[in-house]
């Protein structure tokens, strides 16, 4: 028969021996003692406050051996106390950072309702939260709101559709510093970008900072928070999807450039389109200086038009409401296009074909009569725009101007002892094939060449047959 033992006897119980004073037993001491020790300090899950990472909101710095919350300058609006806070959250108030000391009584309730709304919670020091409260009451807990109103990504893609335009949205991560969110939303909207989106966690909000660095931009700029930024692009790609569009390389680029642009700060930017016109990735800018149009010819044909005539009235997109217009091409028929669209927006219309002439003798390093052309564009345009540059410096600038792949010697050190010419151009449409005829010509007769081998190559959706008939038409003596 098995013994069943006493529960008791299965814990070694060792009792102190009394000191106790009359009345008072060794466990009732015992007892006592303990409820007067000091209760260990609560600490949040994770790291503990003085291991979290630097925030928008302020850093740890070390004071006396001891690592401090130090809040960043106050330039967001901030709700102190605990019913204050929890009656913001109920009413869907937009709040960027919450602040508390502790997760014990009714700060649970603010926390749960944080997390709902994925609101991100920084656990901080009693004396951090008592230099943002300045004196008042916090009870424990703070919150961060912004001045400003949030948008919705619905909001910036309905923005977008407002306006019959493919969605121009910029998606920023991870950026903390509210000078540079505002030299974005600043060059956004003259990109004419028709939405931000920035992550609620790591990421200044709309403070008064970003306001003013933003010089009103962001008064018309719609900016989206979202919690998860990896899963708002699948849900943008899929939306992108179901209507059948997709962003093209060109687009991308684009987009890149205009935000390198706005870290870098250039005092301007020359801006060539892609397609070139209307619908071009680059037609987002409400207000440049100057609009350019050079040649006009039968290139992307599929996307802007089968004649000339259609051409020119989608490269007339470009041309914005009061902005300069200066104009290259000699064709009458197609200059009127840009000539009447100039006039119903108001804009001054720079003819170059009418002051080319007087650039005819400029000493320019690239070959060419089709680069006078350029270059007196180039001047003239310079000039529409207001930026003031001296003669003496146009001169200059253009004797020393070069540009990569078009006529390009590649051995002009070298050749001409014996040694074949090595050129290489970038030509890809009847016109600029035209145009580098012309050049090789003259060149072949300037420099006495007796024979020429030709390469030729281009993407499939061009008009290779017109540009293999000008080449083999205009081109005695060639080798392909």
């Amino acid at each position: 028969m098995a013994k069943v033992k006493n529960r008791r006897d299965n814990h070694n119980i060792k009792r102190p021996k009394s000191h106790a004073g009359y009345g008072e037993s060794a466990g009732t001491r015992e007892m006592r003692e303990r409820s007067e020790r000091k209760a260990p300090e609560r600490k949040p899950a994770g790291r503990s406050a003085s291991e979290r990472r630097p925030s928008a909101l302020g850093n740890y710095k070390d004071r006396g051996g001891r690592r401090e919350f130090e809040e960043r300058e106050n330039d967001s609006n901030i709700i102190i106390g605990r019913n204050p806070v929890t009656e913001a959250l109920k009413a869907g108030r937009e709040v960027d950072k919450l602040l508390v000391t502790s997760r014990e009584g009714s700060m649970i309730k603010i926390l749960a309702l944080a997390k709902e709304q994925g609101i991100p919670v920084m656990y901080v020091e009693k004396a951090a939260l008592d230099r943002i409260a300045q004196g008042k009451v916090h009870q424990g807990v703070c919150a961060y709101v912004s001045p400003y109103d949030y948008s919705t990504v619905d909001d910036i893609l309905a923005n977008a559709a407002e306006r019959d335009e493919d969605p121009f949205i910029i998606i920023l991560d991870g950026l903390e510093d509210p000078h540079n969110l505002g030299a974005i939303m600043r060059t956004a909207e003259c990109a004419g970008a028709h939405g931000i989106i920035i992550p609620k966690r790591h990421s200044c909000g709309l403070t008064e900072t970003v306001a003013k660095a933003s010089a009103g931009a962001i008064e018309y700029m719609p900016v989206a928070k979202v919690t998860n930024i990896a899963q708002t692009i699948d849900e943008l790609k899929d939306r992108v999807r179901a209507i059948g569009d997709k962003a093209t390389v060109f687009g991308v680029y684009t987009a890149a450039a205009y935000l390198y642009f706005a870290e870098m700060r250039p005092d301007y930017v020359v801006l060539e389109t892609g397609l070139g016109g209307r619908l071009d990735s680059t037609n987002t800018l409400e207000r440049p200086l100057v609009t350019v149009i050079t040649q006009v010819g039968l290139d992307h044909t599929a996307e802007l038009g089968s004649t000339i005539f259609k051409i020119a009235h989608e490269k007339a997109g470009i041309i914005k409401p009061g902005v300069p217009v200066v104009s290259q091409t000699p064709d009458l028929n197609v200059k009127n296009v840009f000539r009447r669209t100039a006039e119903e927006k108001g804009c001054e219309f720079i003819d170059v074909s009418a002051v080319y002439d007087k650039y005819r003798g400029m000493v320019l390093s690239m070959k060419g009569e089709h680069q006078i052309r350029n270059a007196a564009t180039a001047a003239e345009a310079i000039k529409a725009a207001g930026i003031e540059v001296s003669d003496e410096a146009v001169t200059i600038g253009l004797a020393n101007a070069y540009l990569p792949g078009r006529f390009e010697i590649l051995n002009e050190e070298s050749a001409g002892s014996g040694e074949p010419f090595f050129i290489i151009d970038g030509a890809h449409n009847p016109d600029a094939i035209d145009a580098l005829t012309e050049t090789l010509t003259a060149f072949v007769r300037g420099h006495k060449i007796k024979r020429i081998f030709v390469i030729f190559g281009c993407m499939k959706d061009k008009n290779y047959t017109r540009m293999i008939q000008l080449l083999t038409g205009n081109m005695k003596g060639c080798t392909y």
